[in-house]
Formats: structure tokens, sequence, C-alpha cells
């Protein structure tokens, strides 16, 4: 969607990558035309439904693939508040 962007924005395309523990199809058009409003082109990938830390890990990942600029983490209340973690120790998320 949006392969090129309108002819008054300029810059590369920012590749945004959005990874998130609920639902969050209906944020990305927001979030393409928020970045249009502020001349930027939001180029997104969206990580396959609560798929939130193996995009990250798998080192042949489409999200790797896409190589982001950004990388946006939307969580819901549930794994806020939760005891969520990935099972690596600190060395290895370094």
């Amino acid at each position: 969607m949006f392969p090129e962007p309108p002819e008054e924005v300029r810059g590369r395309p920012v590749r945004l990558g959005v990874l998130g523990s609920s639902t969050i199809k209906h944020l990305l058009p927001a979030l393409r035309v928020s970045g249009l409003r502020r001349g930027l082109h939001i180029q997104i990938h969206e990580a396959p439904y609560g798929q939130v830390v193996q995009p990250l890990l798998e080192p042949d990942s489409a999200l790797k693939k896409f190589n982001p600029n950004a990388i946006l983490l939307i969580l819901d209340a549930w794994h806020i508040c939760s005891d969520f973690h990935t099972g690596l120790t600190e060395d290895e998320v370094e």
C-alpha cells in the first residue's frame, strides 16, 4: 500500500516495524496519514497477530528482512502489567 510517496513529500521513507500483543491493523492507516501530515512517507511492516518477541529474535524474520528504521511496540494492559519476559538473560539481550 502506498509504495510511492505523494509528490509533496520529500526525503527517504520511514520504515516502521509495528509489533503488537493485540489487534493493531486498525491503527496502521492513522500512522500513515499522521506521517503524511508531517511530511513523512511511512512504510509499515506489521508483525503477525500477537507476535512481539518472535520477530525480534528470529534471524531470518520478515521484520529483519524489512529492515525498519524504528519499531513501535503496542502492548495491551495485560502484557504491560503481567510478568512478561522473553526468557533471555541481560547479556543475551545486549
